[in-house]
């Protein structure tokens, strides 16, 4: 049985960018209740070299976009500018979730065996589109959200795994 590339990803998207936006809320009331500078979690790494808690965010959020683009051709969503609070975050969140949502699945699945130009700026690759989404889209959220969950979970606030995948679909709990 073959499973369409829409299927292994898409619905991934969501859930993960769905568990993202619950975190954001947790750093939000976490500096609330503690009374710690937003700042501090916005900006917080793991290593001087890594990108910071909001850098996360924004990665994160341009894979299922780049994912979308490249294979169906549609133009990317506007972001607002900035990035700069929890607010600014959750938009960026919503605002992925929705171009997911939106997405050709048909389109998007059509790509799987056409060999795409995966170029971001003057780094030109091309991939056929099923190893373009499972061998560079899918590790690279991956490790972004997980980096995201860790920047957080470093920086003192309980979370658990339910939190880093968000609601899993199809899941059923007796």
């Amino acid at each position: 049985m073959a499973i369409a590339l829409s299927d292994i990803s898409l619905p991934v998207f969501i859930q993960m960018l769905g568990g993202l936006d619950g975190l954001v809320d947790k750093a939000a009331a976490y500096c609330a209740d503690r009374k710690v500078d937003p700042d501090a979690l916005l900006h917080a790494r793991l290593a001087p070299s890594m990108y910071d808690f909001a850098r996360q965010i924004r990665a994160i959020c341009d894979w299922p976009v780049l994912a979308i683009c490249h294979t169906t051709g549609a133009k990317a969503p506007e972001f607002a500018a900035g990035d700069k609070t929890f607010a600014d975050l959750k938009a960026r969140i919503a605002t992925t979730i929705a171009f997911v949502q939106s997405a050709d699945r048909a389109a998007f699945d059509a790509a799987e065996a056409r060999e795409l130009d995966v170029s971001i700026g003057a780094n030109k690759r091309f991939m056929h589109g099923k190893d373009y989404i499972a061998h560079r889209v899918l590790p690279q959220f991956y490790f972004h959200v997980t980096a995201a969950y860790s920047i957080l979970r470093h920086s003192g606030l309980e979370l658990s795994k339910s939190d880093y995948m968000g609601k899993v679909p199809g899941q059923r709990i007796p």
